[in-house]
């Protein structure tokens, strides 16, 4: 656990819906200690979080650039800065409180809207995947191949798939299910790119369905 005093709750909050908003590591230093937010599927997260000593113990954002595999480089505060302007938010003159209020309006108008955007690759394969199990029935979201949190999203954000959190751990997801909005839309699929989309999975991720 984080020591008491070492960083605020709302702080570290905040972190991490940067990271994960924005698809980024964040790092901050404080009394020697390195914490670094990241987003990451809670599927495969370690039951505790690591730490890294430091022998600079300035609080700094993480200044280094990052390449991304286009050779491009970026700097984190541009990041942070970006990430509040999208959503309104001036850290000089609002509170926590109105960072968490800013925030939540702008991921609900986020997610209200991918209803309203193209589907993405990862997305038909998500449902071809799904609808090899059928309509309506558990898959174990182990089992859907390349459906990472953000497919996920997206596919419960259009009424594609129901979600089913594990019993054991009720924060964790467990399963989808196919519903019939999603099985309309795998059947609008154009028959060449289905071919295309099955031959990907097939060389990929491994035969469909339960092997």
């Amino acid at each position: 656990m984080i020591r008491k005093g070492l960083i605020k709750t709302s702080e570290l909050t905040r972190l991490a819906k940067l990271a994960r908003s924005e698809n980024v590591t964040v790092e901050i230093e404080r009394d020697g200690v390195k914490i670094r937010v990241m987003p990451f599927d809670g599927n495969f997260c370690a039951a505790e979080p690591t730490f890294q000593k430091s022998g600079n113990g300035e609080h700094e954002w993480w200044t280094r650039k990052n390449e991304s595999k286009s050779g491009k480089t970026f700097d984190p505060d541009a990041i942070v800065k970006r990430h509040y302007d999208s959503i309104g938010y001036d850290p000089k003159s609002m509170s926590d409180k109105d960072y968490e209020r800013l925030y939540k309006i702008a991921d609900a108008k986020r997610i209200a809207e991918i209803p309203l955007e193209k589907l993405l690759k990862a997305e038909k394969k998500a449902l071809l995947q799904l609808r090899e199990y059928g309509l309506g029935v558990l898959v174990p979201w182990q089992d859907v191949k390349g459906c990472g949190p953000s497919t996920e999203e997206r596919l419960h954000a259009r009424d594609f798939i129901e979600i089913r959190m594990q019993e054991e751990f009720p924060d964790r997801v467990g399963a989808y299910l196919l519903t019939e909005a999603g099985l309309k839309a795998v059947e609008a699929f154009d028959h060449t790119e289905v071919q295309t989309l099955l031959s990907a999975i097939s060389s990929k991720r491994g035969k469909i369905g339960r092997s």
